[in-house]
């Protein structure tokens, strides 16, 4: 056997009511035995207040954190910190954003980066640092002392609130040292690398990974889709890639924030639907999926430091219906508040097939930073199907 063909595919999917899906059943892996807890993080002693955008005044049970210092720049906004023998330099960029539950906040030394949060009502928040997990915990504040002096730290925190998960993206500049020289240093640094990023590109993309899809016969007449028994449709035979120029995508959106301008703009596409005899692999048709349904806008105002936008990837498989309980297609929803420094805040669903992408570029001058915000690979391709697989919440650990 050379391979193994994937039967079911985003440009041909099953469209089917629960109760004709008897077999639908997401299995998960034998229960594991319980691991050993995790040792417990030592606190955070710096803070965000979230309702009010501010750093708390006293730390939890500790000294009073007063502000020795205050940078308001074009880029980012910093603080210098102190609270008994601790200094720390913090990025209050995000502090007060227009959406609340976006609002947050690192402060960080040579020896430690505290990490606070809007709390949305999660159980539990998961850390995670340069794509490796680093603890959880229920409170939304975290001291990470695993840094290293005169580097940045990647940060993701993502927690399940009560409708929607959240995932908070920081970069935290760690500084040299902790002198009232090297932590002035380090904000102005923080200012500098933000103000460089002239705009922000985010670019989502749905895909099918397999070469080849089919639909099985026992459930074509089920589907409504007009190709099933004897064809096959061609994936987009590929995995994640980062890359600007599309490597084969079924639909997708891309906006642009100038940084300087305050102007948006943004593209959508979807990419063509092929179907073959399965026989020979003779093309017999081709079509493409409407875009109107793909769209991306602005939240907020412009301010130059931050920017709140909205996300709709929403495009029906040409050759099936487009509407009713047999409709298939992508469909996925995002609202992302960004930073002009690269930090963002997302919350979202998405259909548990095809597998999708989301990428931020960050452009200063030509060159540009890529930082992955989610990649998601697909439960089932029966997922296309409106009614067969519940919306996923977007965790977007990287």
């Amino acid at each position: 056997m050379l391979g193994v063909v994937v039967r079911l595919s985003r440009t041909a999917p099953v469209a089917l009511a629960l109760t004709a899906l008897p077999a639908l059943v997401v299995t998960t892996a034998a229960a594991s035995p319980p691991s050993s807890p995790e040792p417990a993080a030592p606190t955070a002693v710096f803070t965000l207040d979230a309702s009010k955008g501010t750093f708390s005044a006293k730390a939890a049970g500790g000294p009073r954190v007063s502000v020795l210092a205050t940078h308001i720049g074009q880029g980012a906004d910093t603080k210098i910190l102190q609270a008994g023998d601790e200094r720390a330099v913090s990025d209050t960029t995000f502090a007060r954003s227009s959406e609340p539950s976006a609002r947050s906040a690192w402060a960080a030394s040579s020896k430690f980066a505290d990490l606070s949060w809007a709390d949305v009502g999660a159980k539990t928040y998961t850390l995670y640092r340069d794509g490796a997990k680093i603890g959880t915990t229920s409170k939304p504040s975290f001291r990470d002392t695993g840094v290293t002096p005169g580097t940045e730290a990647d940060y993701r925190i993502i927690g399940a609130g009560k409708k929607d998960t959240h995932t908070w993206g920081m970069t935290a500049t760690i500084p040299s040292s902790d002198t009232t020289k090297a932590l002035n240093a380090t904000a102005k640094d923080v200012e500098a690398k933000a103000r460089k990023y002239s705009k922000s590109t985010l670019r989502w993309r749905s895909f099918i990974r397999p070469t080849w899809a089919g639909i099985p016969k026992e459930l074509a007449k089920l589907s409504g889709c007009k190709y099933t028994k004897g064809y096959k449709y061609a994936g987009d035979a590929r995995g994640f890639s980062a890359k600007q120029k599309n490597p084969g995508s079924r639909a997708g959106v891309t906006g642009t924030v100038n940084w300087k301008s305050g102007k948006i703009t943004w593209d959508r596409f979807t990419g063509k639907t092929r179907v073959y005899k399965t026989s020979n692999s003779r093309l017999v048709a081709t079509r493409k999926a409407s875009v109107k349904k793909i769209k991306f806008k602005a939240l907020n105002k412009h301010n130059g430091k931050e920017r709140g936008v909205r996300m709709i990837i929403d495009a029906t498989d040409p050759f099936c219906p487009k509407t009713g309980a047999k409709r298939a297609g992508i469909g996925a929803s995002a609202t992302v508040q960004m930073t002009r420094g690269g930090s963002f805040h997302v919350t979202g669903k998405h259909r548990q097939a095809p597998d999708h992408e989301l990428y931020m570029y960050n452009y200063a001058g030509k060159k540009y930073k890529t930082k992955t915000i989610l990649r998601d690979k697909m439960l089932d391709l029966r997922c296309i199907s409106q009614p067969a697989c519940q919306l996923q919440n977007i965790a977007a650990k990287g």
